[in-house]
């Protein structure tokens, strides 16, 4: 049994008017969706920052249900990769040859469970590792389009080929039913992926926190000791920045969302054990997106 996160997310949306016919929806234009977009700097497109939805459900009809890959999100502009923070991703010059020259929204990824060495390969920073014939870029969305959501995918269709080694479009699903989707969901689940994804059908790609665009994730938590800290830095700085936890296999990873400014100022003291939620585990068998919870 999975206890489901509904979270709303950031990257698209502005919902049509329910007595809009989306047959003709490619004739009307959204004012200011690209004035919006460059507004966020030169390279950092608006990406997903999720909060807690609860108990609140979509009208399950009304989105299109994918699967949530466990990758790194990644920004192409036509010509170059980005990370969300607006970083250039160095790819191979052949890991390119399959895309088009517009923007794309999507993830490196390497397979399921594999988030760990997709993140070690951008660090190692080497475009000869053989390691890069295991990357694939995975679109999920068109960001410079006025088009809504279902547009935008048959545009992707279109766009995006189907033999490419390098890049792939991410399948798109009627979510007919909760039943449906909590299926699709848990499927994914049992063979080692990150979750799903709910997109509104007629929502559009604007900057901003929507609740047209949602996440089922898995939640869980774990146990862990204090065994050190790590400082703060920007606005934390001079107080903690993440606390350094050692799990019962003597397994280390750091720990710093979830913890409020009272707690970095006065931090759980050494050999604490403190509660901490995750989304799963990585191949390493460390928890996956760790946030503090309590001790």
């Amino acid at each position: 049994m999975y206890l489901i996160s509904l979270i709303i997310a950031s990257s698209a949306t502005t919902v049509l008017s329910e007595n809009v016919d989306v047959r003709h929806t490619h004739d009307i234009k959204v004012s200011n969706i690209t004035e919006q977009f460059s507004k966020s700097s030169a390279n950092t497109p608006a990406l997903m920052h999720g909060v807690d939805l609860g108990v609140s459900l979509p009208n399950w009809e009304d989105y299109l249900i994918s699967e949530k890959l466990d990758g790194i999100r990644a920004y192409w502009d036509g010509e170059y990769f980005w990370s969300r923070t607006g970083t250039a991703i160095p790819v191979p010059d052949s890991f390119k040859e399959d895309l088009p020259n517009q923007p794309l929204d999507g993830e490196l990824w390497m397979g399921r469970g594999t988030l760990g060495s997709i993140s070690g390969l951008l660090q190692r920073n080497d475009l000869q590792h053989p390691d890069w014939q295991k990357v694939r870029f995975g679109v999920f969305d068109l960001p410079m389009s006025n088009l809504t959501f279902q547009d935008r995918y048959a545009r992707l269709r279109n766009l995006i080929p189907d033999n490419s080694t390098n890049v792939f479009l991410i399948g798109q699903f009627h979510a007919t039913s909760q039943i449906h989707s909590n299926r699709f969901f848990e499927t994914i689940i049992e063979n080692r992926g990150e979750g799903a994804m709910l997109h509104h059908k007629r929502s559009f790609y604007t900057p901003g926190r929507t609740s047209h665009l949602l996440k089922m994730k898995p939640e869980d938590t774990t146990t862990g000791k204090v065994i050190g800290y790590k400082p703060g830095t920007g606005k934390y700085e001079g107080k903690l920045g993440s606390l350094l936890i050692e799990d019962t296999a003597g397994r280390q990873y750091y720990v710093g969302s979830g913890l409020s400014d009272r707690q970095r100022d006065n931090p759980p003291p050494l050999g604490t054990v403190i509660e901490i939620e995750h989304t799963g585990y990585t191949s390493n068998g460390l928890p996956r997106f760790p946030r503090f919870l309590s001790y």
